[in-house]
């Protein structure tokens, strides 16, 4: 457990500075300096994502809400074995076919997200830094004076959206439009006039998303993106092809039946056909 910010550098001259733990940002660097003299932050980090129970078929569908703080080590909140999430809260899953369009169940969905987010974020809106904080038995056995933000939201796209306001496939900081990502013209930021994080203390809504790599690099980048480009202008049974004749090796992955057929894509074999993407490619 790390209760206060730390600077790390590379070496003594302090030219090259090193992040890694969440204590290591500036944004605890610069939330400490409003805060009073002996004061510890706690980083809040939530988790949410959609978990399907049934397997083969139905639709049943839990919606778990997990919690962990920043001041425990990224190492140890990875580890399972660590217990270092605990399940504070189950979002409710709905239809809302009580509702007859489709655009209004989707702005009601928004609507008891948003409510049940507003209810779990409850003790957080009157801790800001203007408060006293809590005095909290911390795991050293000592007694602090503690500031508890939400900091990090752990989710994927559909559900950064549905925090941020904005409609899937829409950037969910900026109201560009989807045809026009990419293009350095700045637009202007969304705003919204009642989402449960408008009067959390120090919570920035559009930095608290951290990088998603598993859906942003490796489903999002490369294979949205890499793989269809390239099916295009060589042909998916080309590709195919070239994935199969793939020589063997211990470290490598063989796809024998290519990747036209791959039903679903996990993270891991995203890796194992990004390893020799460039020579198929290449041919």
């Amino acid at each position: 457990m790390t209760f206060a910010p730390k600077h790390i550098w590379s070496d003594e001259s302090k030219t090259e500075r090193f992040y890694s733990e969440m204590w290591t940002g500036d944004w605890w660097w610069e939330t400490q300096t409003r805060l009073p003299e002996s004061s510890t932050i706690v980083p809040i980090i939530f988790a949410t994502d959609k978990t399907n129970l049934s397997v083969f078929s139905g639709d049943k569908v839990a919606w778990p809400v997990y919690m962990t703080i920043g001041n425990i080590s990224k190492a140890t909140r990875r580890k399972v074995s660590q217990r270092a999430w605990r399940l504070v809260a189950y979002l409710p899953v709905t239809k809302l076919e009580c509702f007859e369009t489709q655009e209004v169940r989707r702005v009601k969905g928004w609507e008891v997200y948003h409510r049940c987010m507003r209810h779990i974020c409850e003790p957080l809106y009157s801790l800001g830094p203007e408060s006293d904080g809590v005095q909290l038995l911390c795991a050293d056995n000592a007694v602090r004076r503690i500031y508890p933000f939400l900091a990090v939201f752990t989710v994927d796209h559909p559900e950064r959206c549905l925090i941020a306001c904005c409609k899937d496939n829409h950037c969910p900081e900026c109201e560009v439009d989807p045809n026009k990502r990419g293009d350095p013209t700045p637009s202007r930021s969304r705003s919204r006039q009642c989402p449960f994080w408008r009067n959390l203390p120090v919570f920035h809504v559009f930095k608290s998303f951290p990088p998603d790599l598993l859906h942003q690099l490796h489903k999002g980048i490369f294979h949205c993106h890499l793989v269809d480009w390239c099916s295009n202008v060589l042909g998916k049974d080309e590709v195919d092809a070239r994935f199969k004749c793939i020589p063997r090796h211990s470290s490598l992955r063989n796809f024998t039946k290519g990747i036209s057929k791959v039903s679903q894509w996990t993270g891991r074999e995203c890796k194992e056909m990004e390893k020799v993407f460039v020579s198929v490619v290449a041919g």
